[in-house]
């Protein structure tokens, strides 16, 4: 037999072909559509299709949601889902549909009412469908608020301002409310609205349930009536206040913002802020700046206080400390011209004191007393000095010691954490000199660094000139046209005060930084120019108009300077006190503390080169030597005469006697 597509030598099964494949219920690729079931026959299969599909692979669903309905009004309807809820929706299914229910109604076909009052109530916390005090009330489908009086819209959100609406007729003129009829003058709303009511609050001066009942003047109580310094001025029954230039308002309470459009505090200070006043402002500045308008560098300001900066000076000061700020490195130049300005009492402050600067000095191994054996004296550039047998101290001491046990002594702090970021060395500046005779700043000296003992050894040198026809030389420091500083005539001292001199003659005042004429005016800030340019002319000794020759007497110090760093004490000096061992010479204990010193200053013999200048000729040598001279001629010629007469007279004639 030649069987046809289908047919085998016996039945096929369709169904249990496909169910091999275990496909889904609703799988699109199953013989049978819409869950129905397949049923094998001869030759073929056929589908039994659930309710509501048919078709041969039951494939067909009709929509249920688009058929004919009747409702209870006996209306046709395409479903029954919105007969009640207008806001449902229908969804399709199988001989049958389902209905979606909005928020009002519930059901299965959404004909049962939800009471939206009852659950807004049950939630937490519960939901207010009513403002204002209205009472919910549910209907078909939805809900309703009564609202009280006063009050309205759906939920009874409304509530006009009955202060601002109530049109209230007191003494024939209309008023927005009664509370402002009489009692007007107080600065705040004195209304409150309610619901279709107002409530009034009154002033001092007023009272009643509307404030228009008066109060008599012995019932107000004390207060401020005129704001913002304003004056009370009385009036039959009231008052009316005198307000101040910038205020305004019946209390004078008004001030406008004079800060609107103002920038300038801002300008160099981020951190400014404009503060109003009245009809004027000014500026509130941050922490880094001052000045009317915040411009001023707090760093500069204090710098001016310190130093005692006038109006005559101040624009000069800035523009120098802001030059500073810009180049740290100018404050070596500039800061003693600044400090020059100052009394001298005041630079003495501003400087360390001998109780600031020494642990303990000795000479020749005996303790002395800083306050007496010292003398201390303030130099611009240098600050405060302490002399060792100055001129001026009562006390004199004589060398009587050589060596290492000899001379002078002393255990010093040097303070570093005061001195300022750009200083380049730290140390201690020692000047070895006649005590007749004042240091300058560019004086030959030595630094004694911390941390180590610096040890000096010194020999003096004296020197004699004759002057006179012999080279001219200075005996007395009246002798040159000017001379400021104190002590002995020096070279150094007659070129500064030749220098101050020029200052004066072109600047009308004197270089605060040297010593200069009592009385003379001191050059300000304003003048720094003028001295600068005295300055860069250089070296005064070439000057033409400057005659410093040298001092006919004079002494000079050559050393030698050795350093050696601190070293761990022994065990003896561990047993002794810091203080005591500072004052043992063989203790070296400061190796802990970098910011001390010691100091030894001592002469290896106590010898005195002494340099003088003799004439080659004097009158008495002259003398002596025309004398010999003479002498000699005089002697050479009794001799010759001698002779000549011992030859003429002897004998010749005894020669001519005896050769007869």
């Amino acid at each position: 037999c030649d069987c046809d597509v289908g047919w085998t030598g016996e039945d096929i099964n369709e169904c249990d072909q496909e169910a091999a494949f275990n496909y889904p219920l609703n799988d699109t690729r199953r013989m049978c559509k819409n869950f129905g079931k397949c049923v094998n026959t001869p030759g073929s299969y056929k589908c039994d299709c659930i309710k509501g599909t048919f078709g041969f692979d039951c494939s067909e669903n009709p929509d249920d949601c688009n058929m004919t309905y009747t409702g209870i009004d006996g209306k046709v309807y395409p479903n029954l889902c919105d007969y009640f809820d207008p806001g449902a929706t229908c969804t399709d299914g199988y001989g049958t549909y389902t209905c979606n229910c909005s928020e009002a109604w519930k059901g299965k076909m959404c004909d049962e009412d939800v009471d939206e009052c009852i659950n807004a109530a049950a939630l937490s916390p519960p939901l207010i469908l009513c403002e204002n005090n209205g009472t919910c009330i549910n209907t078909k489908g939805y809900y309703k608020c009564d609202c009280i009086n006063g009050t309205l819209g759906f939920n009874c959100s409304e509530n006009p301002n009955d202060c601002a609406l109530s049109n209230e007729l007191v003494d024939g003129q209309l008023y927005p409310n009664k509370c402002i009829s009489k009692d007007k003058y107080d600065r705040e709303p004195n209304c409150t609205d309610g619901f279709d009511e107002y409530f009034c609050t009154c002033s001092d001066y007023w009272k009643g349930q509307y404030c228009m009942d008066g109060l008599s003047s012995a019932l107000v109580p004390p207060q401020i009536l005129c704001e913002n310094f304003g004056s009370c001025v009385n009036t039959p029954g009231f008052y009316y206040c005198d307000c101040i230039n910038g205020t305004m308002g019946f209390n004078c309470s008004e001030n406008p913002d004079d800060c609107l459009n103002i920038t300038a505090c801002g300008a160099s200070d981020p951190l400014a802020n404009c503060t109003d006043g009245f009809a004027e402002w000014w500026c509130t500045c941050g922490p880094d700046y001052t000045g009317q308008f915040c411009d001023l560098e707090m760093v500069i300001y204090n710098v001016l206080l310190l130093i005692g900066g006038n109006s005559a000076n101040e624009k000069d000061l800035i523009k120098m400390m802001r030059d500073l700020l810009a180049n740290p490195s100018m404050m070596k130049d500039l800061v003693p011209f600044v400090i020059g300005l100052q009394s001298a009492e005041n630079r003495t402050k501003m400087s360390w004191s001998a109780e600031d600067l020494f642990l303990w000095i000795a000479y020749e191994e005996k303790a002395l007393d800083v306050n007496v054996d010292l003398t201390m004296w303030n130099d611009v550039v240098l600050g405060n000095c302490f002399t060792f047998n100055h001129f001026n101290n009562s006390r004199s001491y004589l060398m009587r010691q050589a060596g290492e046990h000899g001379g002078l002594k002393a255990a010093m702090k040097l303070n570093t954490d005061e001195f300022v970021p750009w200083t380049e060395t730290t140390a201690i500046m020692v000047f070895i000199h006649p005590n007749s005779e004042t240091i300058f700043s560019e004086s030959p000296r030595y630094n004694a660094e911390p941390g180590a003992q610096t040890t000096i050894q010194t020999t003096e040198s004296r020197y004699r000139r004759l002057g006179g026809r012999y080279g001219k030389c200075v005996k007395s420091r009246d002798e040159v046209q000017s001379y400021y500083y104190a002590g002995s005539y020096t070279t150094d001292g007659c070129l500064r005060s030749c220098y101050q001199d020029e200052v004066m003659k072109a600047c009308q005042c004197m270089d605060s930084r040297y010593p200069m004429e009592k009385n003379a005016k001191v050059c300000e800030l304003p003048d720094r120019e003028c001295v600068d340019s005295i300055t860069s002319k250089g070296d005064v000794s070439k000057w033409a108009d400057c005659s410093c020759p040298v001092p006919c007497a004079n002494s000079q110090f050559d050393a030698s300077f050795t350093m050696a760093p601190f070293v761990l004490s022994n065990s003896k000096c561990n047993s002794l006190s810091a203080i005591d061992r500072l004052n043992v010479s063989s203790c070296m204990d400061l190796h802990e503390k970098p910011d001390y010193l010691h100091l030894s200053i001592q002469v290896p013999r106590i010898v005195i080169n002494v340099f003088e200048e003799t004439p080659s000729w004097t009158f008495n040598k002259l003398v002596g030597n025309i004398g010999g001279l003479g002498g000699v001629v005089c002697g050479i010629n009794l001799i010759t005469l001698f002779e000549f007469g011992f030859f003429l007279f002897f004998q010749l004639p005894l020669t001519l006697i005896t050769n007869r």
